[in-house]
């Protein structure tokens, strides 16, 4: 086998033509194998060379893959595995992305943990389970929640306490606290952070007045007077509200 030909496309990538056969190489390749126009190479080579320049088209992907977003080793081995490579080059793949500092496991944990409390108002067991996902363990991950306190876990709740409560506009008093306590803990937020939230207060008549409205539209033609009085209240009950003479 021959090379004919040499020619760079783009910063790491050359064409060369073999035997009249075009193939896309990295100058790792290249330099490794110091390949150079009217070289002999022989079948034994040339089957290296392509096992190395499938190794070299999986590792230039991880790293464009990485580019994008920082990412976790078992990240990067299941996108490995989709492209249904071997263990071996995976190991491999992995080793020279860690011998290049592109997995770094400390980095990415204080990363994106940092994210969470900056971009996120998720409570601590949901950022937990997200990053045992990801293969951290408890201890890696105990160590960064050790360091923040209550009160910062408090003010993150406030934030979504407010947020849901401007927004609201059909649940009572009593169903709200329900409610955004469920919501909480569906954020991450645990039962020991969630008892510390104070019962939240607010006036809720005119919302039970729109939807006493709703149900008198709604019953007023099949009940009467007391009847129909008693059947409003009671579904204003079932909502939460105080019930209350109109």
């Amino acid at each position: 086998m021959k090379i004919t030909s040499i020619a760079q496309k783009s910063s790491n990538k050359y064409v060369v033509i073999i035997d009249d056969k075009k193939y896309e190489l990295y100058d790792d390749i290249i330099i490794k194998y110091q390949l150079y126009n009217k070289q002999e190479i022989d079948d034994k080579s040339f089957k290296l060379l392509l096992e190395d320049q499938n190794f070299y088209t999986a590792y230039y992907k991880m790293i464009s893959f990485i580019s994008y977003k920082m990412r976790t080793e078992q990240e990067i081995r299941n996108k490995l595995r989709s492209y249904h490579l071997g263990n071996n080059i995976i190991n491999s793949i992995i080793d020279k992305l860690k011998e290049n500092n592109y997995l770094n496991k400390e980095i990415y944990l204080n990363s994106y943990f940092h994210d969470q409390l900056s971009l996120s108002l998720n409570g601590p067991e949901k950022i937990k389970y997200d990053l045992k996902k990801i293969g951290y363990n408890d201890s890696e991950i105990d160590i960064l929640l050790d360091n923040i306190d209550d009160e910062t876990w408090l003010k993150r709740m406030d934030k979504i306490v407010n947020k849901k409560l401007k927004a609201n506009h059909t649940l009572s008093c009593k169903m709200f606290n329900i409610k955004i306590r469920q919501h909480l803990k569906q954020l991450g937020y645990n039962n020991y952070l969630v008892d510390k939230l104070d019962t939240i207060e607010f006036d809720d008549s005119t919302i039970m007045k729109k939807n006493y409205d709703k149900f008198y539209k709604l019953y007023h033609k099949k009940y009467s007077d007391i009847e129909l009085e008693k059947v409003i209240n009671d579904k204003l009950y079932q909502q939460g509200f105080i019930k209350k003479e109109f």
